[in-house]
C-alpha cells in the first residue's frame, strides 16, 4: 500500500543478476528517476573474521593445530589424549566428560542407599567376655538363696560363653542360662527381698519412674527406660499414682536397697527379657527387665 512520504520503496522484484534499484515517485509530467548501487555511498565496514564451527586445539608435542577430540596428532602421529585430553567446554567432549562423572557418582550414591545395614556381630575369632567389666556391688546385707543362685547362673553362663569358639556354642551358653533361671524362679519370675545398689533413677517422657539396680555379682536388673520399649515390653515403669513412685523419689544413686518383684517374660515365650543388643553383652553384662513390687532402703 502506498505511503504519502517523499521516499517510498517499491517491492524488490529484481532477479539475481539485477542490481538493487530504488525509485522515487515522479511529479506530475516527469519521468521517475531510478537509482542504482553506484548512486549510493556505503560506509567503510571492517571485514568480519570468518567463524568456523569446528573447534581445534594445539598438539602438545609438535605445536601444530589439530581437531578437537582427535586422539592422535596427524602431524607427529603421537597420542594426544583424545576424549580425556580435550579441554572441558570444547564441543561435545567437554560436557560429555562431566556427564559420565555425574552418572558414575549417581550410581554409587544409589547403590549406597540400597545397601542393607550391617548387623552387629562379634569379630572373628570371637572375643572373650570380660566378666569384670562391671564392678562387683558391695552391700552389707547377705543375699537370699534365690538371688545367689540367680547370680551363679549368670556367672557360669559368662564363663561358658567365653570358652565358646563359635556362635552355636555361644548360643548354647545363653540358652542354658535361660533354662536355669526359669527353673529357679518359675515361669512368672517372682523374687523377694533381693539386695542391691541403686545405679540409676530417671523418668520417661510421660513422667513414669525408671530404676536400675546392680546385684552384688555385677548383674543388672531394672525397668525399661523409655515409653516405647516399656509399652512393647509389658509396662515395667512406675506411674506417678503408684506408692512406689514416692519411694523411688526418696532414694539416691549408690544407695543399698532391698526390693521385690518379678522378671518379665518375653511376649509369647517363657524366656525372660534381657535387653542387651548383642550376645556378648548379654553374657558379659546382662541386664534383666523386672517389674517392681516393693523397694526399701537397706540397713
Amino acid at each position: 500500500m502506498a505511503n504519502d512520504g517523499d521516499d517510498d520503496y517499491w517491492p524488490d522484484r529484481r532477479t539475481a543478476e539485477q542490481p538493487p534499484v530504488r525509485a522515487t515517485r515522479a511529479k506530475a509530467g516527469e519521468r521517475p528517476h531510478v537509482h542504482t548501487d553506484d548512486d549510493v555511498e556505503l560506509p567503510d565496514v571492517e571485514p568480519v573474521e570468518q567463524v568456523t564451527t569446528s573447534s581445534t586445539r594445539t598438539c602438545p608435542h609438535c605445536a601444530e593445530t589439530v581437531k578437537d577430540g582427535a586422539s592422535t596428532c596427524p602431524h607427529c602421529q603421537k597420542y594426544i589424549g583424545g576424549f580425556l585430553g580435550a579441554p572441558l567446554g570444547c564441543g561435545l567432549h567437554g560436557w560429555s566428560l562431566w556427564l559420565v562423572v555425574a552418572l558414575v557418582g549417581a550410581s554409587c550414591w544409589c547403590c549406597s542407599l540400597g545397601e542393607p545395614a550391617r548387623p552387629l556381630r562379634m569379630p572373628e575369632p570371637a572375643a572373650t567376655v570380660d566378666t569384670e567389666a562391671r564392678p562387683v556391688v558391695v552391700v552389707q546385707v547377705p543375699m537370699p538363696a534365690t538371688e545367689e543362685a540367680f547370680c551363679r547362673a549368670n556367672v557360669e553362663a559368662a564363663a561358658q560363653f567365653a570358652k565358646g569358639s563359635n556362635d552355636i556354642q555361644h548360643a548354647k551358653a545363653l540358652i542354658a542360662r535361660q533354662t536355669e533361671v526359669v527353673k529357679l524362679l518359675g515361669k512368672k519370675g517372682p523374687f523377694n527381698d533381693w539386695v542391691g545398689r541403686v545405679e540409676q533413677l530417671s523418668t520417661t517422657n510421660s513422667h513414669r519412674a525408671t530404676v536400675e539396680i546392680g546385684l552384688p555379682c555385677g548383674v543388672m536388673v531394672g525397668t525399661w527406660n523409655n515409653d516405647i520399649s516399656d509399652i512393647l515390653g509389658g509396662r515395667t515403669t512406675v506411674e506417678s499414682s503408684d506408692p512406689l513412685f514416692d519411694k523411688l523419689a526418696a532414694l539416691t544413686v549408690g544407695q543399698t536397697v532391698v526390693f521385690s518383684g518379678n522378671l518379665v517374660p518375653e511376649i509369647g515365650s517363657h524366656d525372660f527379657q534381657e535387653k542387651s543388643l548383642t550376645d556378648s553383652g548379654s553374657a558379659g553384662e546382662p541386664f534383666w527387665i523386672m517389674r517392681l513390687s516393693a523397694i526399701d532402703p537397706g540397713p
